[in-house]
């Protein structure tokens, strides 16, 4: 048994749905030779890319405090897990933090694994239970959770099962669909796929983007640059492992949004 870390993905790590095209039907589209390639490489050029804003800021302060942890045996790992139906998407998040946890000094994997609502360990009902975690681990064979941190922007059933379990804000900043197809292009082109399957996947993106996003709920900008004072604070305490001094300013207050988490259309359901 193990110390872990946990992250809803969806407003919690980020705002991933102008991703789900490109990740998830595109994905399927490809061979499968080609999609652990294709996810890679997507993950990679997001990584270079400044020019989204998929990520909620100060997760690098945050990713830091992880890998410091990991490096003295505080911490064995993190996960991810969603109740997004694309296992894909997970994944390629879960590449980007990687990623960029390396670059920050990680021995391995931080994230260790990534479960969407559809992998083979879920029992379906999206409750997030910790018995399911547990059994999600040993699927995956990894160590349990001997103590869990673990951060969403909503309840679920393992807020009573665990005492770190942290609510976050939900972060609602949107990169719209034809700016991931600009940052993806030389993806595009060096596995040299069709301008027809190309066409046809961002078609589907924007009919996706209008159906389902709420313009008055999500923010069409560049989100400010703060600190996840909330995650970083939380961590501190769980993990009781100080390389910096944790920051003591209170958490800067967040418009709250009216918009809750609703079930969508077939193309894209959140929870």
């Amino acid at each position: 048994m193990e110390v872990w870390v946990g992250f809803d993905m969806d407003e919690c790590l980020g705002e991933f749905l102008s991703l789900w095209p490109f990740c998830e039907t595109l994905t399927n589209r490809l061979f499968r030779a080609q999609r652990n390639e294709y996810l890679s490489l997507v993950a990679k050029r997001l990584e270079e890319s400044d020019q989204h804003w998929l990520f909620r800021p100060g997760i690098d302060a945050v990713l830091q405090l992880l890998v410091d942890a990991q490096a003295v045996d505080k911490l064995y790992g993190c996960f991810i897990l969603s109740n997004n139906g694309s296992q894909n998407l997970v994944e390629c998040v879960r590449m980007i933090l990687n990623i960029r946890a390396k670059r920050l000094g990680a021995r391995g994997e931080l994230f260790r694994v990534g479960w969407s609502r559809n992998s083979p360990c879920r029992k379906g009902d999206m409750k997030k239970s910790l018995d399911e975690i547990q059994e999600c681990l040993t699927y995956e064979r990894l160590p349990g959770a001997r103590s869990l941190l673990f951060f969403d922007d909503m309840k679920h059933v393992l807020t009573s099962q665990i005492p770190n379990y942290i609510q976050v804000s939900p972060y609602i900043h949107y990169t719209p669909v034809s700016q991931i197809y600009h940052i993806l292009t030389p993806v595009f082109q060096r596995l040299k796929l069709s301008a027809t399957l190309l066409q046809s996947i961002s078609k589907q993106g924007e009919r996706m983007e209008a159906q389902d996003v709420k313009k008055e709920a999500l923010e069409f900008s560049s989100p400010p640059l703060e600190p996840w004072y909330e995650a970083e604070n939380a961590i501190h305490e769980f993990l009781g492992f100080i390389v910096r001094k944790p920051n003591t300013h209170r958490t800067p207050r967040v418009r709250k949004s009216a918009r809750r988490k609703t079930a969508k259309s077939h193309i894209w359901k959140r929870y």
